[in-house]
This record gives structure tokens, sequence and C-alpha cells, in this order.
């Protein structure tokens, strides 16, 4: 995980303010991301302009550090990613390489006239990049097609570029770069001429094509597209529409009073229900060991000590954001399989404190009198164990007991983060609201403050009241699962009042849809704390094998299978499969009210006034 910043300015443009006035206001955030190591360059293309590139480096690749920006006699590289998958993952693997090493070599490596684009191209795994051709004075930028890596923009066209992975709420004019295609800036001969191209992953229709060149305030270039295989999130021509009824009631057709457990047996001895789950499986499992493999053998601390790599680190070097929900009670059970057996892998349960209202406090005060039949009680002390067991502490604890039993030698932390109201408020206005930026809902302050703290992984470990933070450098999260295997409340209304067709349409839309949500929100919150967030239900061979299921094969969200069962059904069976009997079958519920930090009464697509 990277912090990468690039700024273009004309001459004009900072006659008045030094040209590293926005790097200056980025940096702390920048840094954070990046703790391992940082440098800034400067050079001058012909037409006089000043551009700068800086980059922060977390190393989880290689035996040793690659600084940033990667510069060579061709190139400059800041790259902020993860060759998981495509041609350059063996020669990275093989030699133990540093993948920007290798990307920085295969893009200095191109023949004149050909683009990054064929380097790219052969990449599977999240990233964001900048790189500077110095022969063609290009810029080149981007973010992978499913978008799991930030880079935010801001164009004051011709005077200033500004490229960041992260900035500050002070710049009220940056945007979320969309994941949409791979940008190309060719600077001109004078300070004032310089052009735009977008080479999109897909065709992209008009209205999105007005949408872009309204966000960018220029000419906008569009080529062709760039994807030499299928796009990843192009809908399959062809898929069926509606079930074969009569196989789905021959699956289900236990009675409507069987036992979770029976119904669970019934459906997973089912061969089409077998064949897909074992086949998420081994997909999941691949995505998940390359996610926890892929790392350095020094966790936070020791690194941080600089020790050796050939000294013995005991501590934990991976955390799973971890409600015990169905999610992350499957990657913490597959975690186990590829974590070294002797290293503790920590569980990070967040918690906020709530704000009770003063009708929740007069409330609270009757029933105290009512019981005690003639003396108020002041519920005063603070009972912590109680203002905290939130659902997501309740199931986290339940799931935990789970993978005790599954897996005896593994010491699992289970980190209970407790987030004061006070505390709250403090860190989101010193800090959060300026990685949130530029978003700005209720649902992006009140996901964005959890993850944070939950990454911070802050707290103390469960039965020892021992205080703890995470040395983890890798952390696994679930992002990605609802969209994919139907875990809305909103896909049993559709299938309820439309059918399986309707249904169809809506799981193939949120899943186009994956780049264009907040994974970058969310790459920029939890990153802050020199950690960085890998999400194996986004891998690309897992969403392909996914999206070519039709909806029935994923989840039967129907009366006959209520919320727990139906919804996400395919991950259930998973889940039951490796054991996570409990896991399995509990309800969904949001990271933002298993742990309390949002109000059900508020309108999460509403601006914050808390930011």
């Amino acid at each position: 995980m990277c912090g990468i910043f690039c700024s273009l300015l004309s001459s004009s443009c900072h006659e008045n303010k030094p040209p590293d006035e926005t790097l200056e206001v980025c940096l702390a955030n920048l840094q954070s991301r990046g703790p391992d190591y940082f440098q800034t360059v400067a050079c001058n293309p012909s037409s006089g302009q000043t551009l700068l590139l800086s980059a922060s480096v977390l190393q989880t690749q290689g035996k040793k550090l690659c600084p940033q920006p990667c510069v060579n006699d061709k190139t400059i590289l800041c790259w902020n990613g993860d060759v998981f998958g495509g041609a350059l993952v063996n020669e990275i693997h093989d030699a133990k390489l540093c993948d920007t090493e290798v990307v920085s070599q295969h893009l200095s490596s191109l023949m004149q006239g050909q683009s990054p684009i064929v380097v790219l191209n052969e990449i599977a795994g999240p990233y964001s990049f900048i790189l500077y051709e110095k022969q063609t004075q290009t810029i080149w930028f981007g973010r992978d097609p499913v978008g799991r890596h930030s880079l935010l923009y801001e164009i004051d066209f011709p005077y200033k570029l500004t490229l960041t992975s992260v900035a500050h709420s002070s710049l009220p004019h940056i945007k979320e770069l969309p994941a949409i295609g791979l940008f190309e800036v060719r600077v001109g001969q004078n300070q004032n001429d310089w052009s735009m191209a977008l080479h999109p992953w897909e065709v992209l229709d008009e209205e999105r094509l007005s949408e872009l060149r309204e966000s960018f305030g220029l000419t906008l270039e569009i080529r062709s597209p760039v994807c030499k295989q299928q796009y990843i999130f192009r809908p399959i021509v062809g898929s069926h529409s509606k079930p074969n009824e009569e196989d789905l009631c021959n699956i289900f057709s236990f009675p409507q009073s069987s036992c979770v457990e029976d119904k669970m047996k019934s459906i997973s001895n089912s061969q089409m229900f077998h064949k897909n789950m074992i086949s998420v499986l081994s997909l999941l499992e691949e995505a998940v060991k390359v996610r926890v493999e892929t790392n350095v053998s020094l966790c936070q601390n020791c690194l941080s000590e600089m020790r050796s790599e050939n000294d013995p680190c005991c501590h934990s070097k991976v955390a799973v954001l971890f409600s015990g929900g169905l999610d992350s009670a499957i990657l913490a059970r597959l975690v186990d399989k590829y974590v070294p057996q002797d290293e503790p892998i920590d569980l990070l349960n967040v918690a906020f404190e709530k704000i009770k209202s003063s009708q929740d406090r007069t409330r609270g005060k009757k029933k105290l009198e009512v019981k005690n039949g003639r003396h108020e009680i002041d519920i005063s002390p603070f009972d912590e164990d109680s203002v905290y067991n939130v659902p997501d502490r309740q199931s986290g604890k339940k799931s935990l007991i789970e993978l005790q039993n599954l897996c005896p030698h593994r010491q699992w932390n289970f980190i209970e983060i407790n987030v004061p109201v006070a505390e709250l408020r403090e860190e989101r206005t010193k800090c959060i609201t300026h990685l949130i930026h530029p978003l700005k809902t209720i649902l992006d302050d009140s996901l964005g403050c959890a993850l944070w703290f939950a990454a911070r992984g802050q707290g103390k470990i469960c039965h020892t009241n021992e205080n703890y933070r995470s040395p983890a450098r890798i952390i696994i999260t679930g992002m990605g699962a609802d969209e994919q295997f139907g875990g809305y409340m909103r896909h049993r209304t559709t299938l309820k009042h439309h059918g399986w067709e309707a249904l169809q349409t809506q799981l193939q839309m949120e899943l186009k849809r994956i780049p264009l949500r907040n994974l970058g929100r969310d790459d920029r919150v939890i990153s802050h704390h020199g950690r960085q967030p890998r999400m194996p239900f986004l891998d690309e061979e897992v969403i392909r094998f996914v999206k070519s299921l039709p909806p029935w094969e994923r989840c039967c969200p129907t009366d006959r299978l209520p919320c727990g069962i139906g919804d996400k059904l395919l991950l259930r069976l998973v889940a039951w499969h490796i054991g996570l009997q409990g896991a399995a079958v509990l309800p969904k519920r949001a990271m933002q009210f298993g742990s309390r930090i949002a109000n059900s009464k508020e309108n999460a697509a509403e601006t914050s006034d808390r930011l």
C-alpha cells in the first residue's frame, strides 16, 4: 500500500504560491498510508511547467523495500497496487521481488509507440497508479476496473492538474477519479497546451460520457475500449431469466416446519448447490491465500524497529474486520489455513457508545422505579460491558467460539474496540472527515468512522482485559459479498414483487456499479493506519464465477427461506460446509447498525452535518 501524488502546474499558477502547496496540505495523510518511506521527485517538461511526483510506501512485498517514485531513464512510476494474478505474477513471486519494481521494468521496456495499456491489461489485482513517460511527456493514471484503491483528482485547466490517493477537506474542488479506464494527459509545447484522453474499460453510453465531460471541465477525448479480455462486469448474454420451478421445488421439498439444520442439509445435498458451493469455496481459498501470503515476514512493530527479515517475528501480521457475521466468519476460517500456526490472527470488532436521548434516560429510570417498588435508581456508574454489547459484539463472540472449536491450536486475538462518544467526535473532526472527503453523506460518515476505528485495531483482548494494538499490516475485509450473492433486503423485495428476471437485472446492475461505489473511501480510511485492506470477495476470478451463476443459484430469498437462510444462500452453504454452522444462519446486519454508530432514523443518502 502506498500514498501517491502528482501535481502539474503552469508557472502562472504558482507565481504567488509555492508549487508544492497542495502536497503540503495532503502530506500527513499521504505519509500515514506509507510509513516506511517517502520521497518527492520534481521535473520540468519542455513546456516550462512544474511536475511533482510523490509517494509514501508501506512494504508488503519483496525481500527489500522498493523506493518510490520509481525512477529510470524512461519513466517515473508511482504504484499503489498488488499484482495477485496475470502474466507478471510468476516473475514477482519466483524471485521474491516487489511488484512495483517489476511493473516499472515492464513499463520502461515498452517499445516506442506502445502504451502502458499493454502491461496493465496483464495485471489482476487492485491498483491505482501515476506514470510519467519522459520522452513523450505524457502522464498516465487510473484505477483498476474494480476500483479497489483510491485516487482523487482536481483540474483547473489549463493551469493545474492534481492527483492524490487522499486529500484534505480544505481542498473543496477535489473529486473521486472514476474507475472506468486509463487516463492520458499529454503535456504540450507551451504552458497552456495540454490535452486529456480516456481509454475506457468498455464502451460508455452517452449519458455517462456527458457526465464525464461535465465533471472534468475540459475537452475529454474518448478512445477505443482497452480491455483485451471480456470486461469483468459486462453481463453474460443469454443467461436464463427464470429457473426451472420443478428443480427448485425438489431442492426445497422439506416441510416448512423443518429446523434450520435439516433445511441446510437438504439444500447442500442438491447437486446444483453442492457443485457451486465447492467451486466458490475453492476460488475464495485461492483469493484469501494470495492476499495473506503476499506479505513481509515482520509485523508493523518489528519492521519499524529495523529488525532483519531473518529475525523471528511471531506477532500478528494479518487481521480480519470481524463482526462475527457470515462474511467475516468465512474469511477468518480461511485465513487460518494460510497463516503459520505459531502466529496469532487478530479479529477486529468495533462497538460505539450509544448516545442516549433524554427520552431514553427517562424511560430507563421508569423501568427501574417499577422494579424497585419505591426508589428511583441512578443508572450510573458506567457499565462498559453493557454499553458496548452491541449486535456485532454479540455475534462476534459467538463466532469466535466456533473458530476456537474448529481451530483449537490458533491464538485468536478478539479485540474489543470500544469507542466513546467523545473520542468519536474528536477523531472525526481531527482526522476522519479529511479521509472521507470529498464524500459527505450520512452513510459515508457512519461507515467511514466505523472502518477507521476498526482498522486502528486498538482495544482490549476479549476475556483478558489486556490493552492491545494490532501490529498487523494486512486487513482482510468482506466488501463485495452482499452485492454479488444477494444479501440485501431489497433483493428479497424485488423477487417477491417482480420475480426472478427482475432480480437478475438488479444483481447485474449492482455488480456493474461496484466500481462506482465507495471502495475508494474505504481504502482511504483503512490505509490511514499503515495497514492494507484486501478484499477476497472482489477477486477477479471470484467475480467472474459468481457473475456466471443465475440468481437462484446464489440466493433464494423466498418466504420458504427467511432471512438468515435464503439471502446469500450459496455463501451460507460454504460456511456450513467448513463448520461454521452458527455463523451460517446469522441474519445480515450492516456494519453501521451492528456497531451501533448509525441512527436508523436518519436518511443515509443525505449530506451529513458532522463532516
